[in-house]
Parts: C-alpha cells; sequence; structure tokens
C-alpha cells in the first residue's frame, strides 16, 4: 500500500459502519497522510453520533525511522487523546464532547450521578481553560486531566470524583 489520503481513511470507515462492522482494524496507519487528523476527525464524529464502533491502528515505526521522519509532539498527543477516548467508551456510563463559545473539553464522562470534565494532555501545558468554564457551567461536577502519567488510573480517576489518586 502506497501513501493513502485521509479521504480513504474515511471511505473504510463509513463502508465499516454501513457493513455493521464492530472492530475496524487499520494496519500501517502511517502511510495515511495525517493520520492523527483523519482518525481523530471519525472519532469525534462517533462520539457525538453516539455510534460507537472499535478501532484497532496498527503501524510500523520502522517505515518512519528508515525515512528519518518522526511523529510530532501534536500527533502524538492526538494519538493519546484518541487513547483515552478508546478506554473512556469501554467504561459504563456516557462519554461525550462539551463546547461553549470557545471554551471545549475533551471529553465528558456521566456515570451514575457523577459528572467529570475529562482534558487530556500529553505536553506541559495542564490546566486549560475549557475546565475552568467547565466547572463554572455545572457546580457539583469533577474535573481531571489526564496525562500518560496517570492514564493506568483513568478509571478511578473519572469514577470517583473524590479520589486522592495523584493527577
Amino acid at each position: 500500500m502506497g501513501s493513502r489520503s485521509p479521504a480513504w481513511f474515511h471511505e473504510q470507515w463509513i463502508q465499516a459502519r454501513t457493513d455493521r462492522v464492530a472492530l475496524l482494524v487499520v494496519d500501517e496507519i502511517q502511510k495515511v497522510e495525517n493520520w492523527s487528523s483523519a482518525v481523530k476527525r471519525v472519532w469525534d464524529e462517533q462520539v457525538r453520533g453516539g455510534d460507537v464502533m472499535d478501532l484497532v491502528l496498527l503501524g510500523s515505526s520502522s517505515l518512519a525511522i528508515g525515512r528519518d521522519a518522526r511523529l510530532d509532539a501534536e500527533e502524538k498527543g492526538r494519538a493519546f487523546e484518541l487513547a483515552v477516548g478508546a478506554a473512556l467508551l469501554r467504561l459504563p456510563g456516557r462519554v461525550y464532547y462539551w463546547r461553549h463559545g470557545i471554551h471545549e473539553v475533551d471529553y465528558v464522562y456521566e456515570w451514575q450521578k457523577n459528572v467529570t470534565a475529562v482534558e487530556v494532555k500529553s505536553g506541559r501545558r495542564r490546566r486549560g481553560r475549557g475546565l475552568l468554564e467547565f466547572e463554572k457551567q455545572f457546580p457539583g461536577s469533577a474535573s481531571v486531566i489526564i496525562t500518560p502519567e496517570n492514564f493506568v488510573h483513568l478509571e478511578t480517576l473519572v469514577s470517583d470524583p473524590l479520589c486522592t489518586t495523584p493527577q
């Protein structure tokens, strides 16, 4: 497979949804131009629509190393955000996106009577204005920042707003 356009990936996604496939596996994802943006676009579309299909992305880092091309920080951040979204969708409860004007949070997780705004950060900047606005709009809600360091505690962090696991 040579280089593919993001439209190719979107076509595969649409076809899988049309065929009611429960799991879409894409190998050599790095061959799709701007793959992280293409994946984020369809993933966000799925989360908003509530029609969940599992997605497995496989790639070959040896190709990237061979061309001396590395994932930049933005692509790594998007990939991490998608991984968090996939993990949230596996938990009981409801997951969705929230935006108010210019403010947004990556995910909102509702389970039982708890509402938690989830911001995903893989870089140095840790606090987002979206979390502050969400807390203002929804008093009594919780918020959490998920990082690569605390990702293993994701379920506890979003399910128990009073947990003491470090963020």
